[in-house]
């Protein structure tokens, strides 16, 4: 009765604060008694409000964009997760001559103590600014004396000069959001797209007026939204922004006072011309001076063309490091990346485009957006934030990314693969929206040999093949760590077993990857009295499904597709006899999407274990969901059961 009495007064409070004007620096009393969102009462924070006011102002350069921000947020447990919510990050931007800055922050904390309301406020020794990237500030304050019951209430300005980049309008939290509101005002003469995305639909209210701080009209859109659940995680997702709710701001065109327009992104066209006239594309890329003598010396006796592909991929990655930077264009110039040996994605990258094309390949850019950044749906330029190398041999395409030493072509890091990209031929005028061709299947080849003990020891050994992603993986697992280190953590990853006579072949240069040692593992099956029973799959079983929740929000993505074949051979102990088996099974998965075989033979002293997954697609839709949970539901029925062997 207590709880629900509670609950109610939450619910009440919730209607009574909607209904009343949210000022900053007026918390009340019954703000600060609610125990539990009426949203989610398992929630341990919830932000009551944020309002976003968001104008333009004429600049000796053209406009800035200003951005005045307040949030309120409530916390009903002070677990670390929750507490994490009174650090507020505001990462600003920083070009070569102008950046962005935040001024006016102001903050409190509230607490209710012996009927009263505390108020503690945030010191400007509190907030933090650091270097973050090269191009990027982080400013950063942690509101202080925050615990169970606290309301945090805290506003800040930021004033950008980078006004045709439009910062997202979001909806939707990792916690649940109780109110907002947003004014976003414009001037008439620059167009926006406004890109809803998530499944928030917001109250939208336009209205037109003459605006002071641009001497001009402006329209301003007013958003806002109520009750907004928090956005809930789910595995194997590409990016969990690409779902989250919100608006999304692209520059479309702006309108000139002589009446002429500049178009940025209204269609894809738009976009790829914009890319294509800009002057890394058009100009910088020709500027391969620096490294012809070298490179022709490097291809001089490689005639075969795939041969010489793969000579000027291995030649850039051997000049030029990748630095930690993102980028379409050159961060620097041809002449500087190749001289200083780092540089950006767009230095490296569209270096090997360059030298590609000095070396006789066709070879093109693609502009495209990171898995990390945001799926690039609707035509955009500011959200492509990477560039790749592209080249058709003999009918075959060629993807390739020389940022990543380990990486091959169409083996790439898997930070690119993400749908779509804009493929830029400027000498011949092409430029268009491509997909991105999901890569080629990861496959895996295991063969292990078991020898059982009767004193409850397996001996053996084990070959490991592996191809495409799964031995990109491994070789980025390998080379990142000790050789001890490497190997400990493989002897716990395969069950506690202990790892000798170990080696690795093909681990330093491309294609596949062949892992053998030779393992023992101690009380490695149960004994009960002459029968002794074990699991015969002794590497690479599923012991729990990735998919545990009952239903799915977001489409599943693998990344890759996947093909994994085990074959075990089994040697049970003199004098033992094979008692029970179980039976062998095959399971599919929609129409040639997935493929589980499970075969079982034995005959005398041997058993033989061979499994075959296959995923032929490495996206699936959330539609699909229930089905793909079933199949790895059966997956791991049939990986779960026993052999049972028994004394003659």
């Amino acid at each position: 009765m207590i709880k629900t009495t509670i609950l109610l007064f939450s619910i009440l409070f919730s209607f009574q604060m909607m209904a009343q004007e949210i000022e900053f620096g007026k918390v009340s009393k019954d703000e600060l008694r609610a125990a539990k969102s009426s949203i989610n009462p398992n929630s341990g924070a919830e932000i009551l409000y944020i309002n976003k006011q968001v104008h333009f102002e004429s600049s000796p350069h053209g406009y800035n964009i200003v951005t005045e921000i307040h949030k309120r947020i409530k916390f009903y447990d002070d677990q670390s997760e929750d507490l994490e919510n009174a650090t507020e990050r505001i990462y600003l931007y920083e070009g070569d001559h102008e950046k962005e800055k935040i001024s006016k922050i102001k903050g409190y904390t509230y607490n209710l103590v012996d009927g009263k309301i505390e108020r503690v406020k945030l010191d400007k020794s509190q907030v933090f600014e650091e270097q973050y990237t090269e191009n990027r500030e982080l400013a950063s304050f942690t509101m202080p004396k925050v615990g169970k019951g606290s309301i945090i209430d805290f506003k800040y300005k930021i004033t950008s000069p980078y006004f045709f980049n439009l910062d997202e309008l979001k909806f939707q939290y990792d916690i649940p959001l109780k109110k907002m509101e947003a004014d976003i005002t414009i001037p008439v003469n620059v167009s926006f797209n406004k890109i809803p995305k998530g499944g928030v639909m917001a109250s939208l209210k336009t209205t037109t007026d003459f605006d002071h701080r641009i001497n001009g009209k402006t329209r301003t859109y007013s958003y806002s939204v109520s009750d907004i659940p928090a956005l809930v995680k789910e595995s194997y997702v590409d990016n969990i922004d690409n779902y989250r709710s919100g608006i999304v701001f692209e520059l479309i065109a702006i309108r000139f006072n002589d009446g002429s327009v500049k178009n940025y992104s209204n269609t894809w066209g738009d976009v790829a011309r914009t890319l294509a006239f800009h002057e890394d594309y058009e100009y910088e890329i020709k500027k391969d001076r620096i490294f012809r003598d070298e490179l022709d010396e490097f291809l001089k006796d490689e005639q075969d063309s795939l041969q010489r592909l793969y000579k000027v991929y291995s030649f850039a990655k051997d000049h030029i490091k990748w630095n930690k930077k993102y980028g379409k264009y050159f961060d620097t110039s041809i002449r500087n990346a190749y001289k200083d040996q780092h540089g950006s994605v767009g230095d490296i990258n569209l270096t090997l485009v360059s030298m590609l094309r000095h070396a006789g390949f066709k070879a093109v850019p693609i502009a495209l957006s990171t898995r990390d950044y945001m799926r690039p749906v609707f035509p955009t330029v500011n959200h492509l934030n990477y560039v790749i190398a592209y080249v058709e041999l003999n009918n075959k395409r060629y993807y390739l990314d020389a940022t990543d030493y380990y990486s091959e072509p169409n083996i790439m890091p898997l930070r690119v693969y993400n749908y779509f990209g804009i493929f830029l031929d400027t000498p011949n005028e092409q430029w268009k929206h491509v997909d991105l061709n999901q890569p080629p299947a990861a496959k895996s080849i295991n063969l292990v040999n078991a020898t059982l003990n009767e004193s409850g020891t397996i001996k053996g050994s084990i070959k490991e093949v592996d191809e495409n992603h799964y031995a990109y993986v491994k070789r980025k697992e390998y080379f990142s760590k000790s050789k001890e280190d490497y190997l400990r953590d493989k002897e716990q990853r395969l069950g506690s077993i202990e790892i000798n006579n170990h080696k690795v072949n093909h681990i330093d240069t491309i294609g596949e990857v062949v892992e053998e040692f030779e393992y023992q593992k101690e009380n490695a099956f149960s004994k009960i009295g002459n029968e002794i029973i074990f699991n015969p799959i002794l590497i690479g079983r599923y012991k729990e499904s990735p998919f545990q929740k009952s239903k799915r929000n977001y489409p599943i993505d693998f990344i890759y597709p996947r093909k994994n074949k085990t074959v075990i051979n089994i040697k049970i102990p003199d004098g033992y006899k094979i008692k029970e088996m179980p039976k062998s099974a095959k399971i599919n998965f929609g129409t040639n999407i997935g493929k589980f075989e499970y075969l079982v033979s034995g005959s005398g002293q041997f058993i033989r274990i061979s499994i075959n997954f296959v995923m032929n697609e490495s996206r699936i839709s959330a539609a699909d969901y229930e089905s793909l949970k079933k199949y790895f539901d059966n997956i791991i029925e049939l990986e779960s059961k026993q052999i049972t062997i028994e004394k003659a």
